[in-house]
């Protein structure tokens, strides 16, 4: 890196607002980013190194960025307000602005200069557009630039790395990787707390911020970031996933089949179909010459499922949103063990019906009545494949709409960028 030892830094966040980040010129790259400039905040506030936003705060009808860009982060809105993941404390300072650059007609160059500072580490958007015009600024006002490359976003990967390499040789910036940037603060040396400046004493574009918010406030932030990552979707999945395992654990439980006998409007036993074997209630004659073969071979296919389920389980709880193009291929896998379960129903009635008996109801031998009708094991089959396939269908549809909706937006974005 460039930087001398003397060097005095102060962090510089560009338009992280609403508008840009959730709104009107929202993009999935610039939310990526949002973690790694939380932790370079985090270091530089422990270090007492300044952190100043640069926040777009345009007045409609007059602004000429609004007739290229469309009306975004007008001055007074939610909009133009700063994401609650990224919000300003009391000691960090705000700068709006107008225009692409930070420095134009704003009162930055003047709270930089008071401050001492000499080096800035620019973060935020777009890197193509208001962070490489903030750059050339302050380049030409003889400030270092060094800008983490995890910390800026464009709206397109082309923008962002021509802009990145057009800074780099024009105006000789560092372009660093977020960890060389943290090491930077903690080495830097600023001032002692109590040497901060006085915010009474700056006027115009620049506002103190209050840290403190609500309760109702908090929670309205926690629930919206809640929203936004999927979170609330992927739990709605992980519930009935956990749900089809516990059914699925009835077939090992509770017999598919049974056959119950009385004679005189008296019980005189059953015979019980389970997953592994075959159990009767009675030693009368008759109900032990009441033969059915066992379906201990879907035993397998049972125990891969749950098996399959959970591992996709575990895939989605701790990977989200990321994991659930996985977790979806593992449903897959599973739902076709789960078929070949559900493939013994056509298996048992035959072997009921080969007796003599009604495949599904009384039939009447002798004195002796058999009532033929299926159990929990078989319902438990039943539902747990339909869940699994209403629940797979519905995913794979909307992971399919997702990236349809994102493949189109990307392309309105690069129609956009282009001159």
């Amino acid at each position: 890196m460039l930087i001398g030892d003397n060097m005095r830094c102060a962090v510089l966040v560009i338009d992280m607002l609403n508008d840009f980040i959730y709104g009107s010129l929202s993009s999935e790259r610039f939310r990526r980013i949002i973690p790694n400039i939380r932790r370079l905040l985090s270091e530089a506030r422990k270090k007492n190194i300044p952190v100043i936003y640069a926040n777009d705060s345009h007045i409609p009808g007059v602004d000429e960025e609004l007739k290229i860009w469309g009306d975004h982060a007008i001055r007074g809105t939610k909009g133009a307000e700063v994401i609650d993941e990224l919000k300003p404390t009391e000691k960090d300072y705000i700068v709006e602005k107008r225009r692409y650059s930070a420095f134009f007609n704003t009162d930055l160059d003047l709270l930089l200069r008071e401050l001492k500072v000499d080096t800035i580490i620019i973060t935020g958007i777009s890197t193509d557009v208001c962070v490489l015009h903030t750059a050339a600024d302050a380049f030409f006002r003889g400030y270092k630039v060094v800008i983490p490359e995890e910390c800026v976003e464009a709206f397109n990967e082309d923008g962002h790395r021509w802009a990145l390499d057009y800074m780099k040789r024009v105006y000789k910036t560092d372009i660093v990787k977020l960890e060389d940037a943290v090491k930077l603060i903690r080495e830097d040396d600023p001032d002692p707390p109590n040497n901060q400046l006085d915010k009474g004493s700056l006027m115009g574009s620049m506002k103190p911020v209050s840290e403190h918010r609500s309760f109702t406030t908090i929670i309205k932030s926690k629930a919206r970031k809640f929203t936004r990552k999927g979170s609330k979707i992927q739990y709605l999945w992980l519930a009935l996933d956990i749900l089809v395992i516990l059914m699925s654990l009835l077939m090992f439980t509770e017999p598919f089949w049974r056959l119950d006998v009385s004679k005189d409007n008296q019980a005189v036993g059953s015979v019980l179909l389970y997953v592994d074997h075959i159990a009767y209630t009675s030693n009368d004659p008759f109900v032990k010459s009441l033969k059915l073969r066992s379906i201990s071979f879907i035993m397998s296919y049972i125990k891969s499922f749950i098996v399959i389920m959970l591992l996709a389980i575990v895939i989605r709880a701790l990977l989200q949103d990321k994991g659930a193009p996985l977790a979806m291929i593992l449903k897959f896998i599973a739902f076709l063990m789960l078929i070949g379960v559900v493939t013994i129903n056509r298996r048992i009635i035959p072997l009921i019906i080969h007796q003599g008996l009604t495949p599904h109801g009384k039939t009447i031998v002798d004195s002796y009545v058999v009532l033929s009708t299926p159990d929990w094991g078989y319902y438990s089959s039943i539902l747990t494949f339909v869940i699994t396939m209403i629940t797979f269908t519905t995913e794979a549809i909307i992971i399919a709409m997702k990236l349809l909706a994102r493949g189109v937006k990307e392309f309105v974005e690069e129609i956009k960028s282009r001159p």
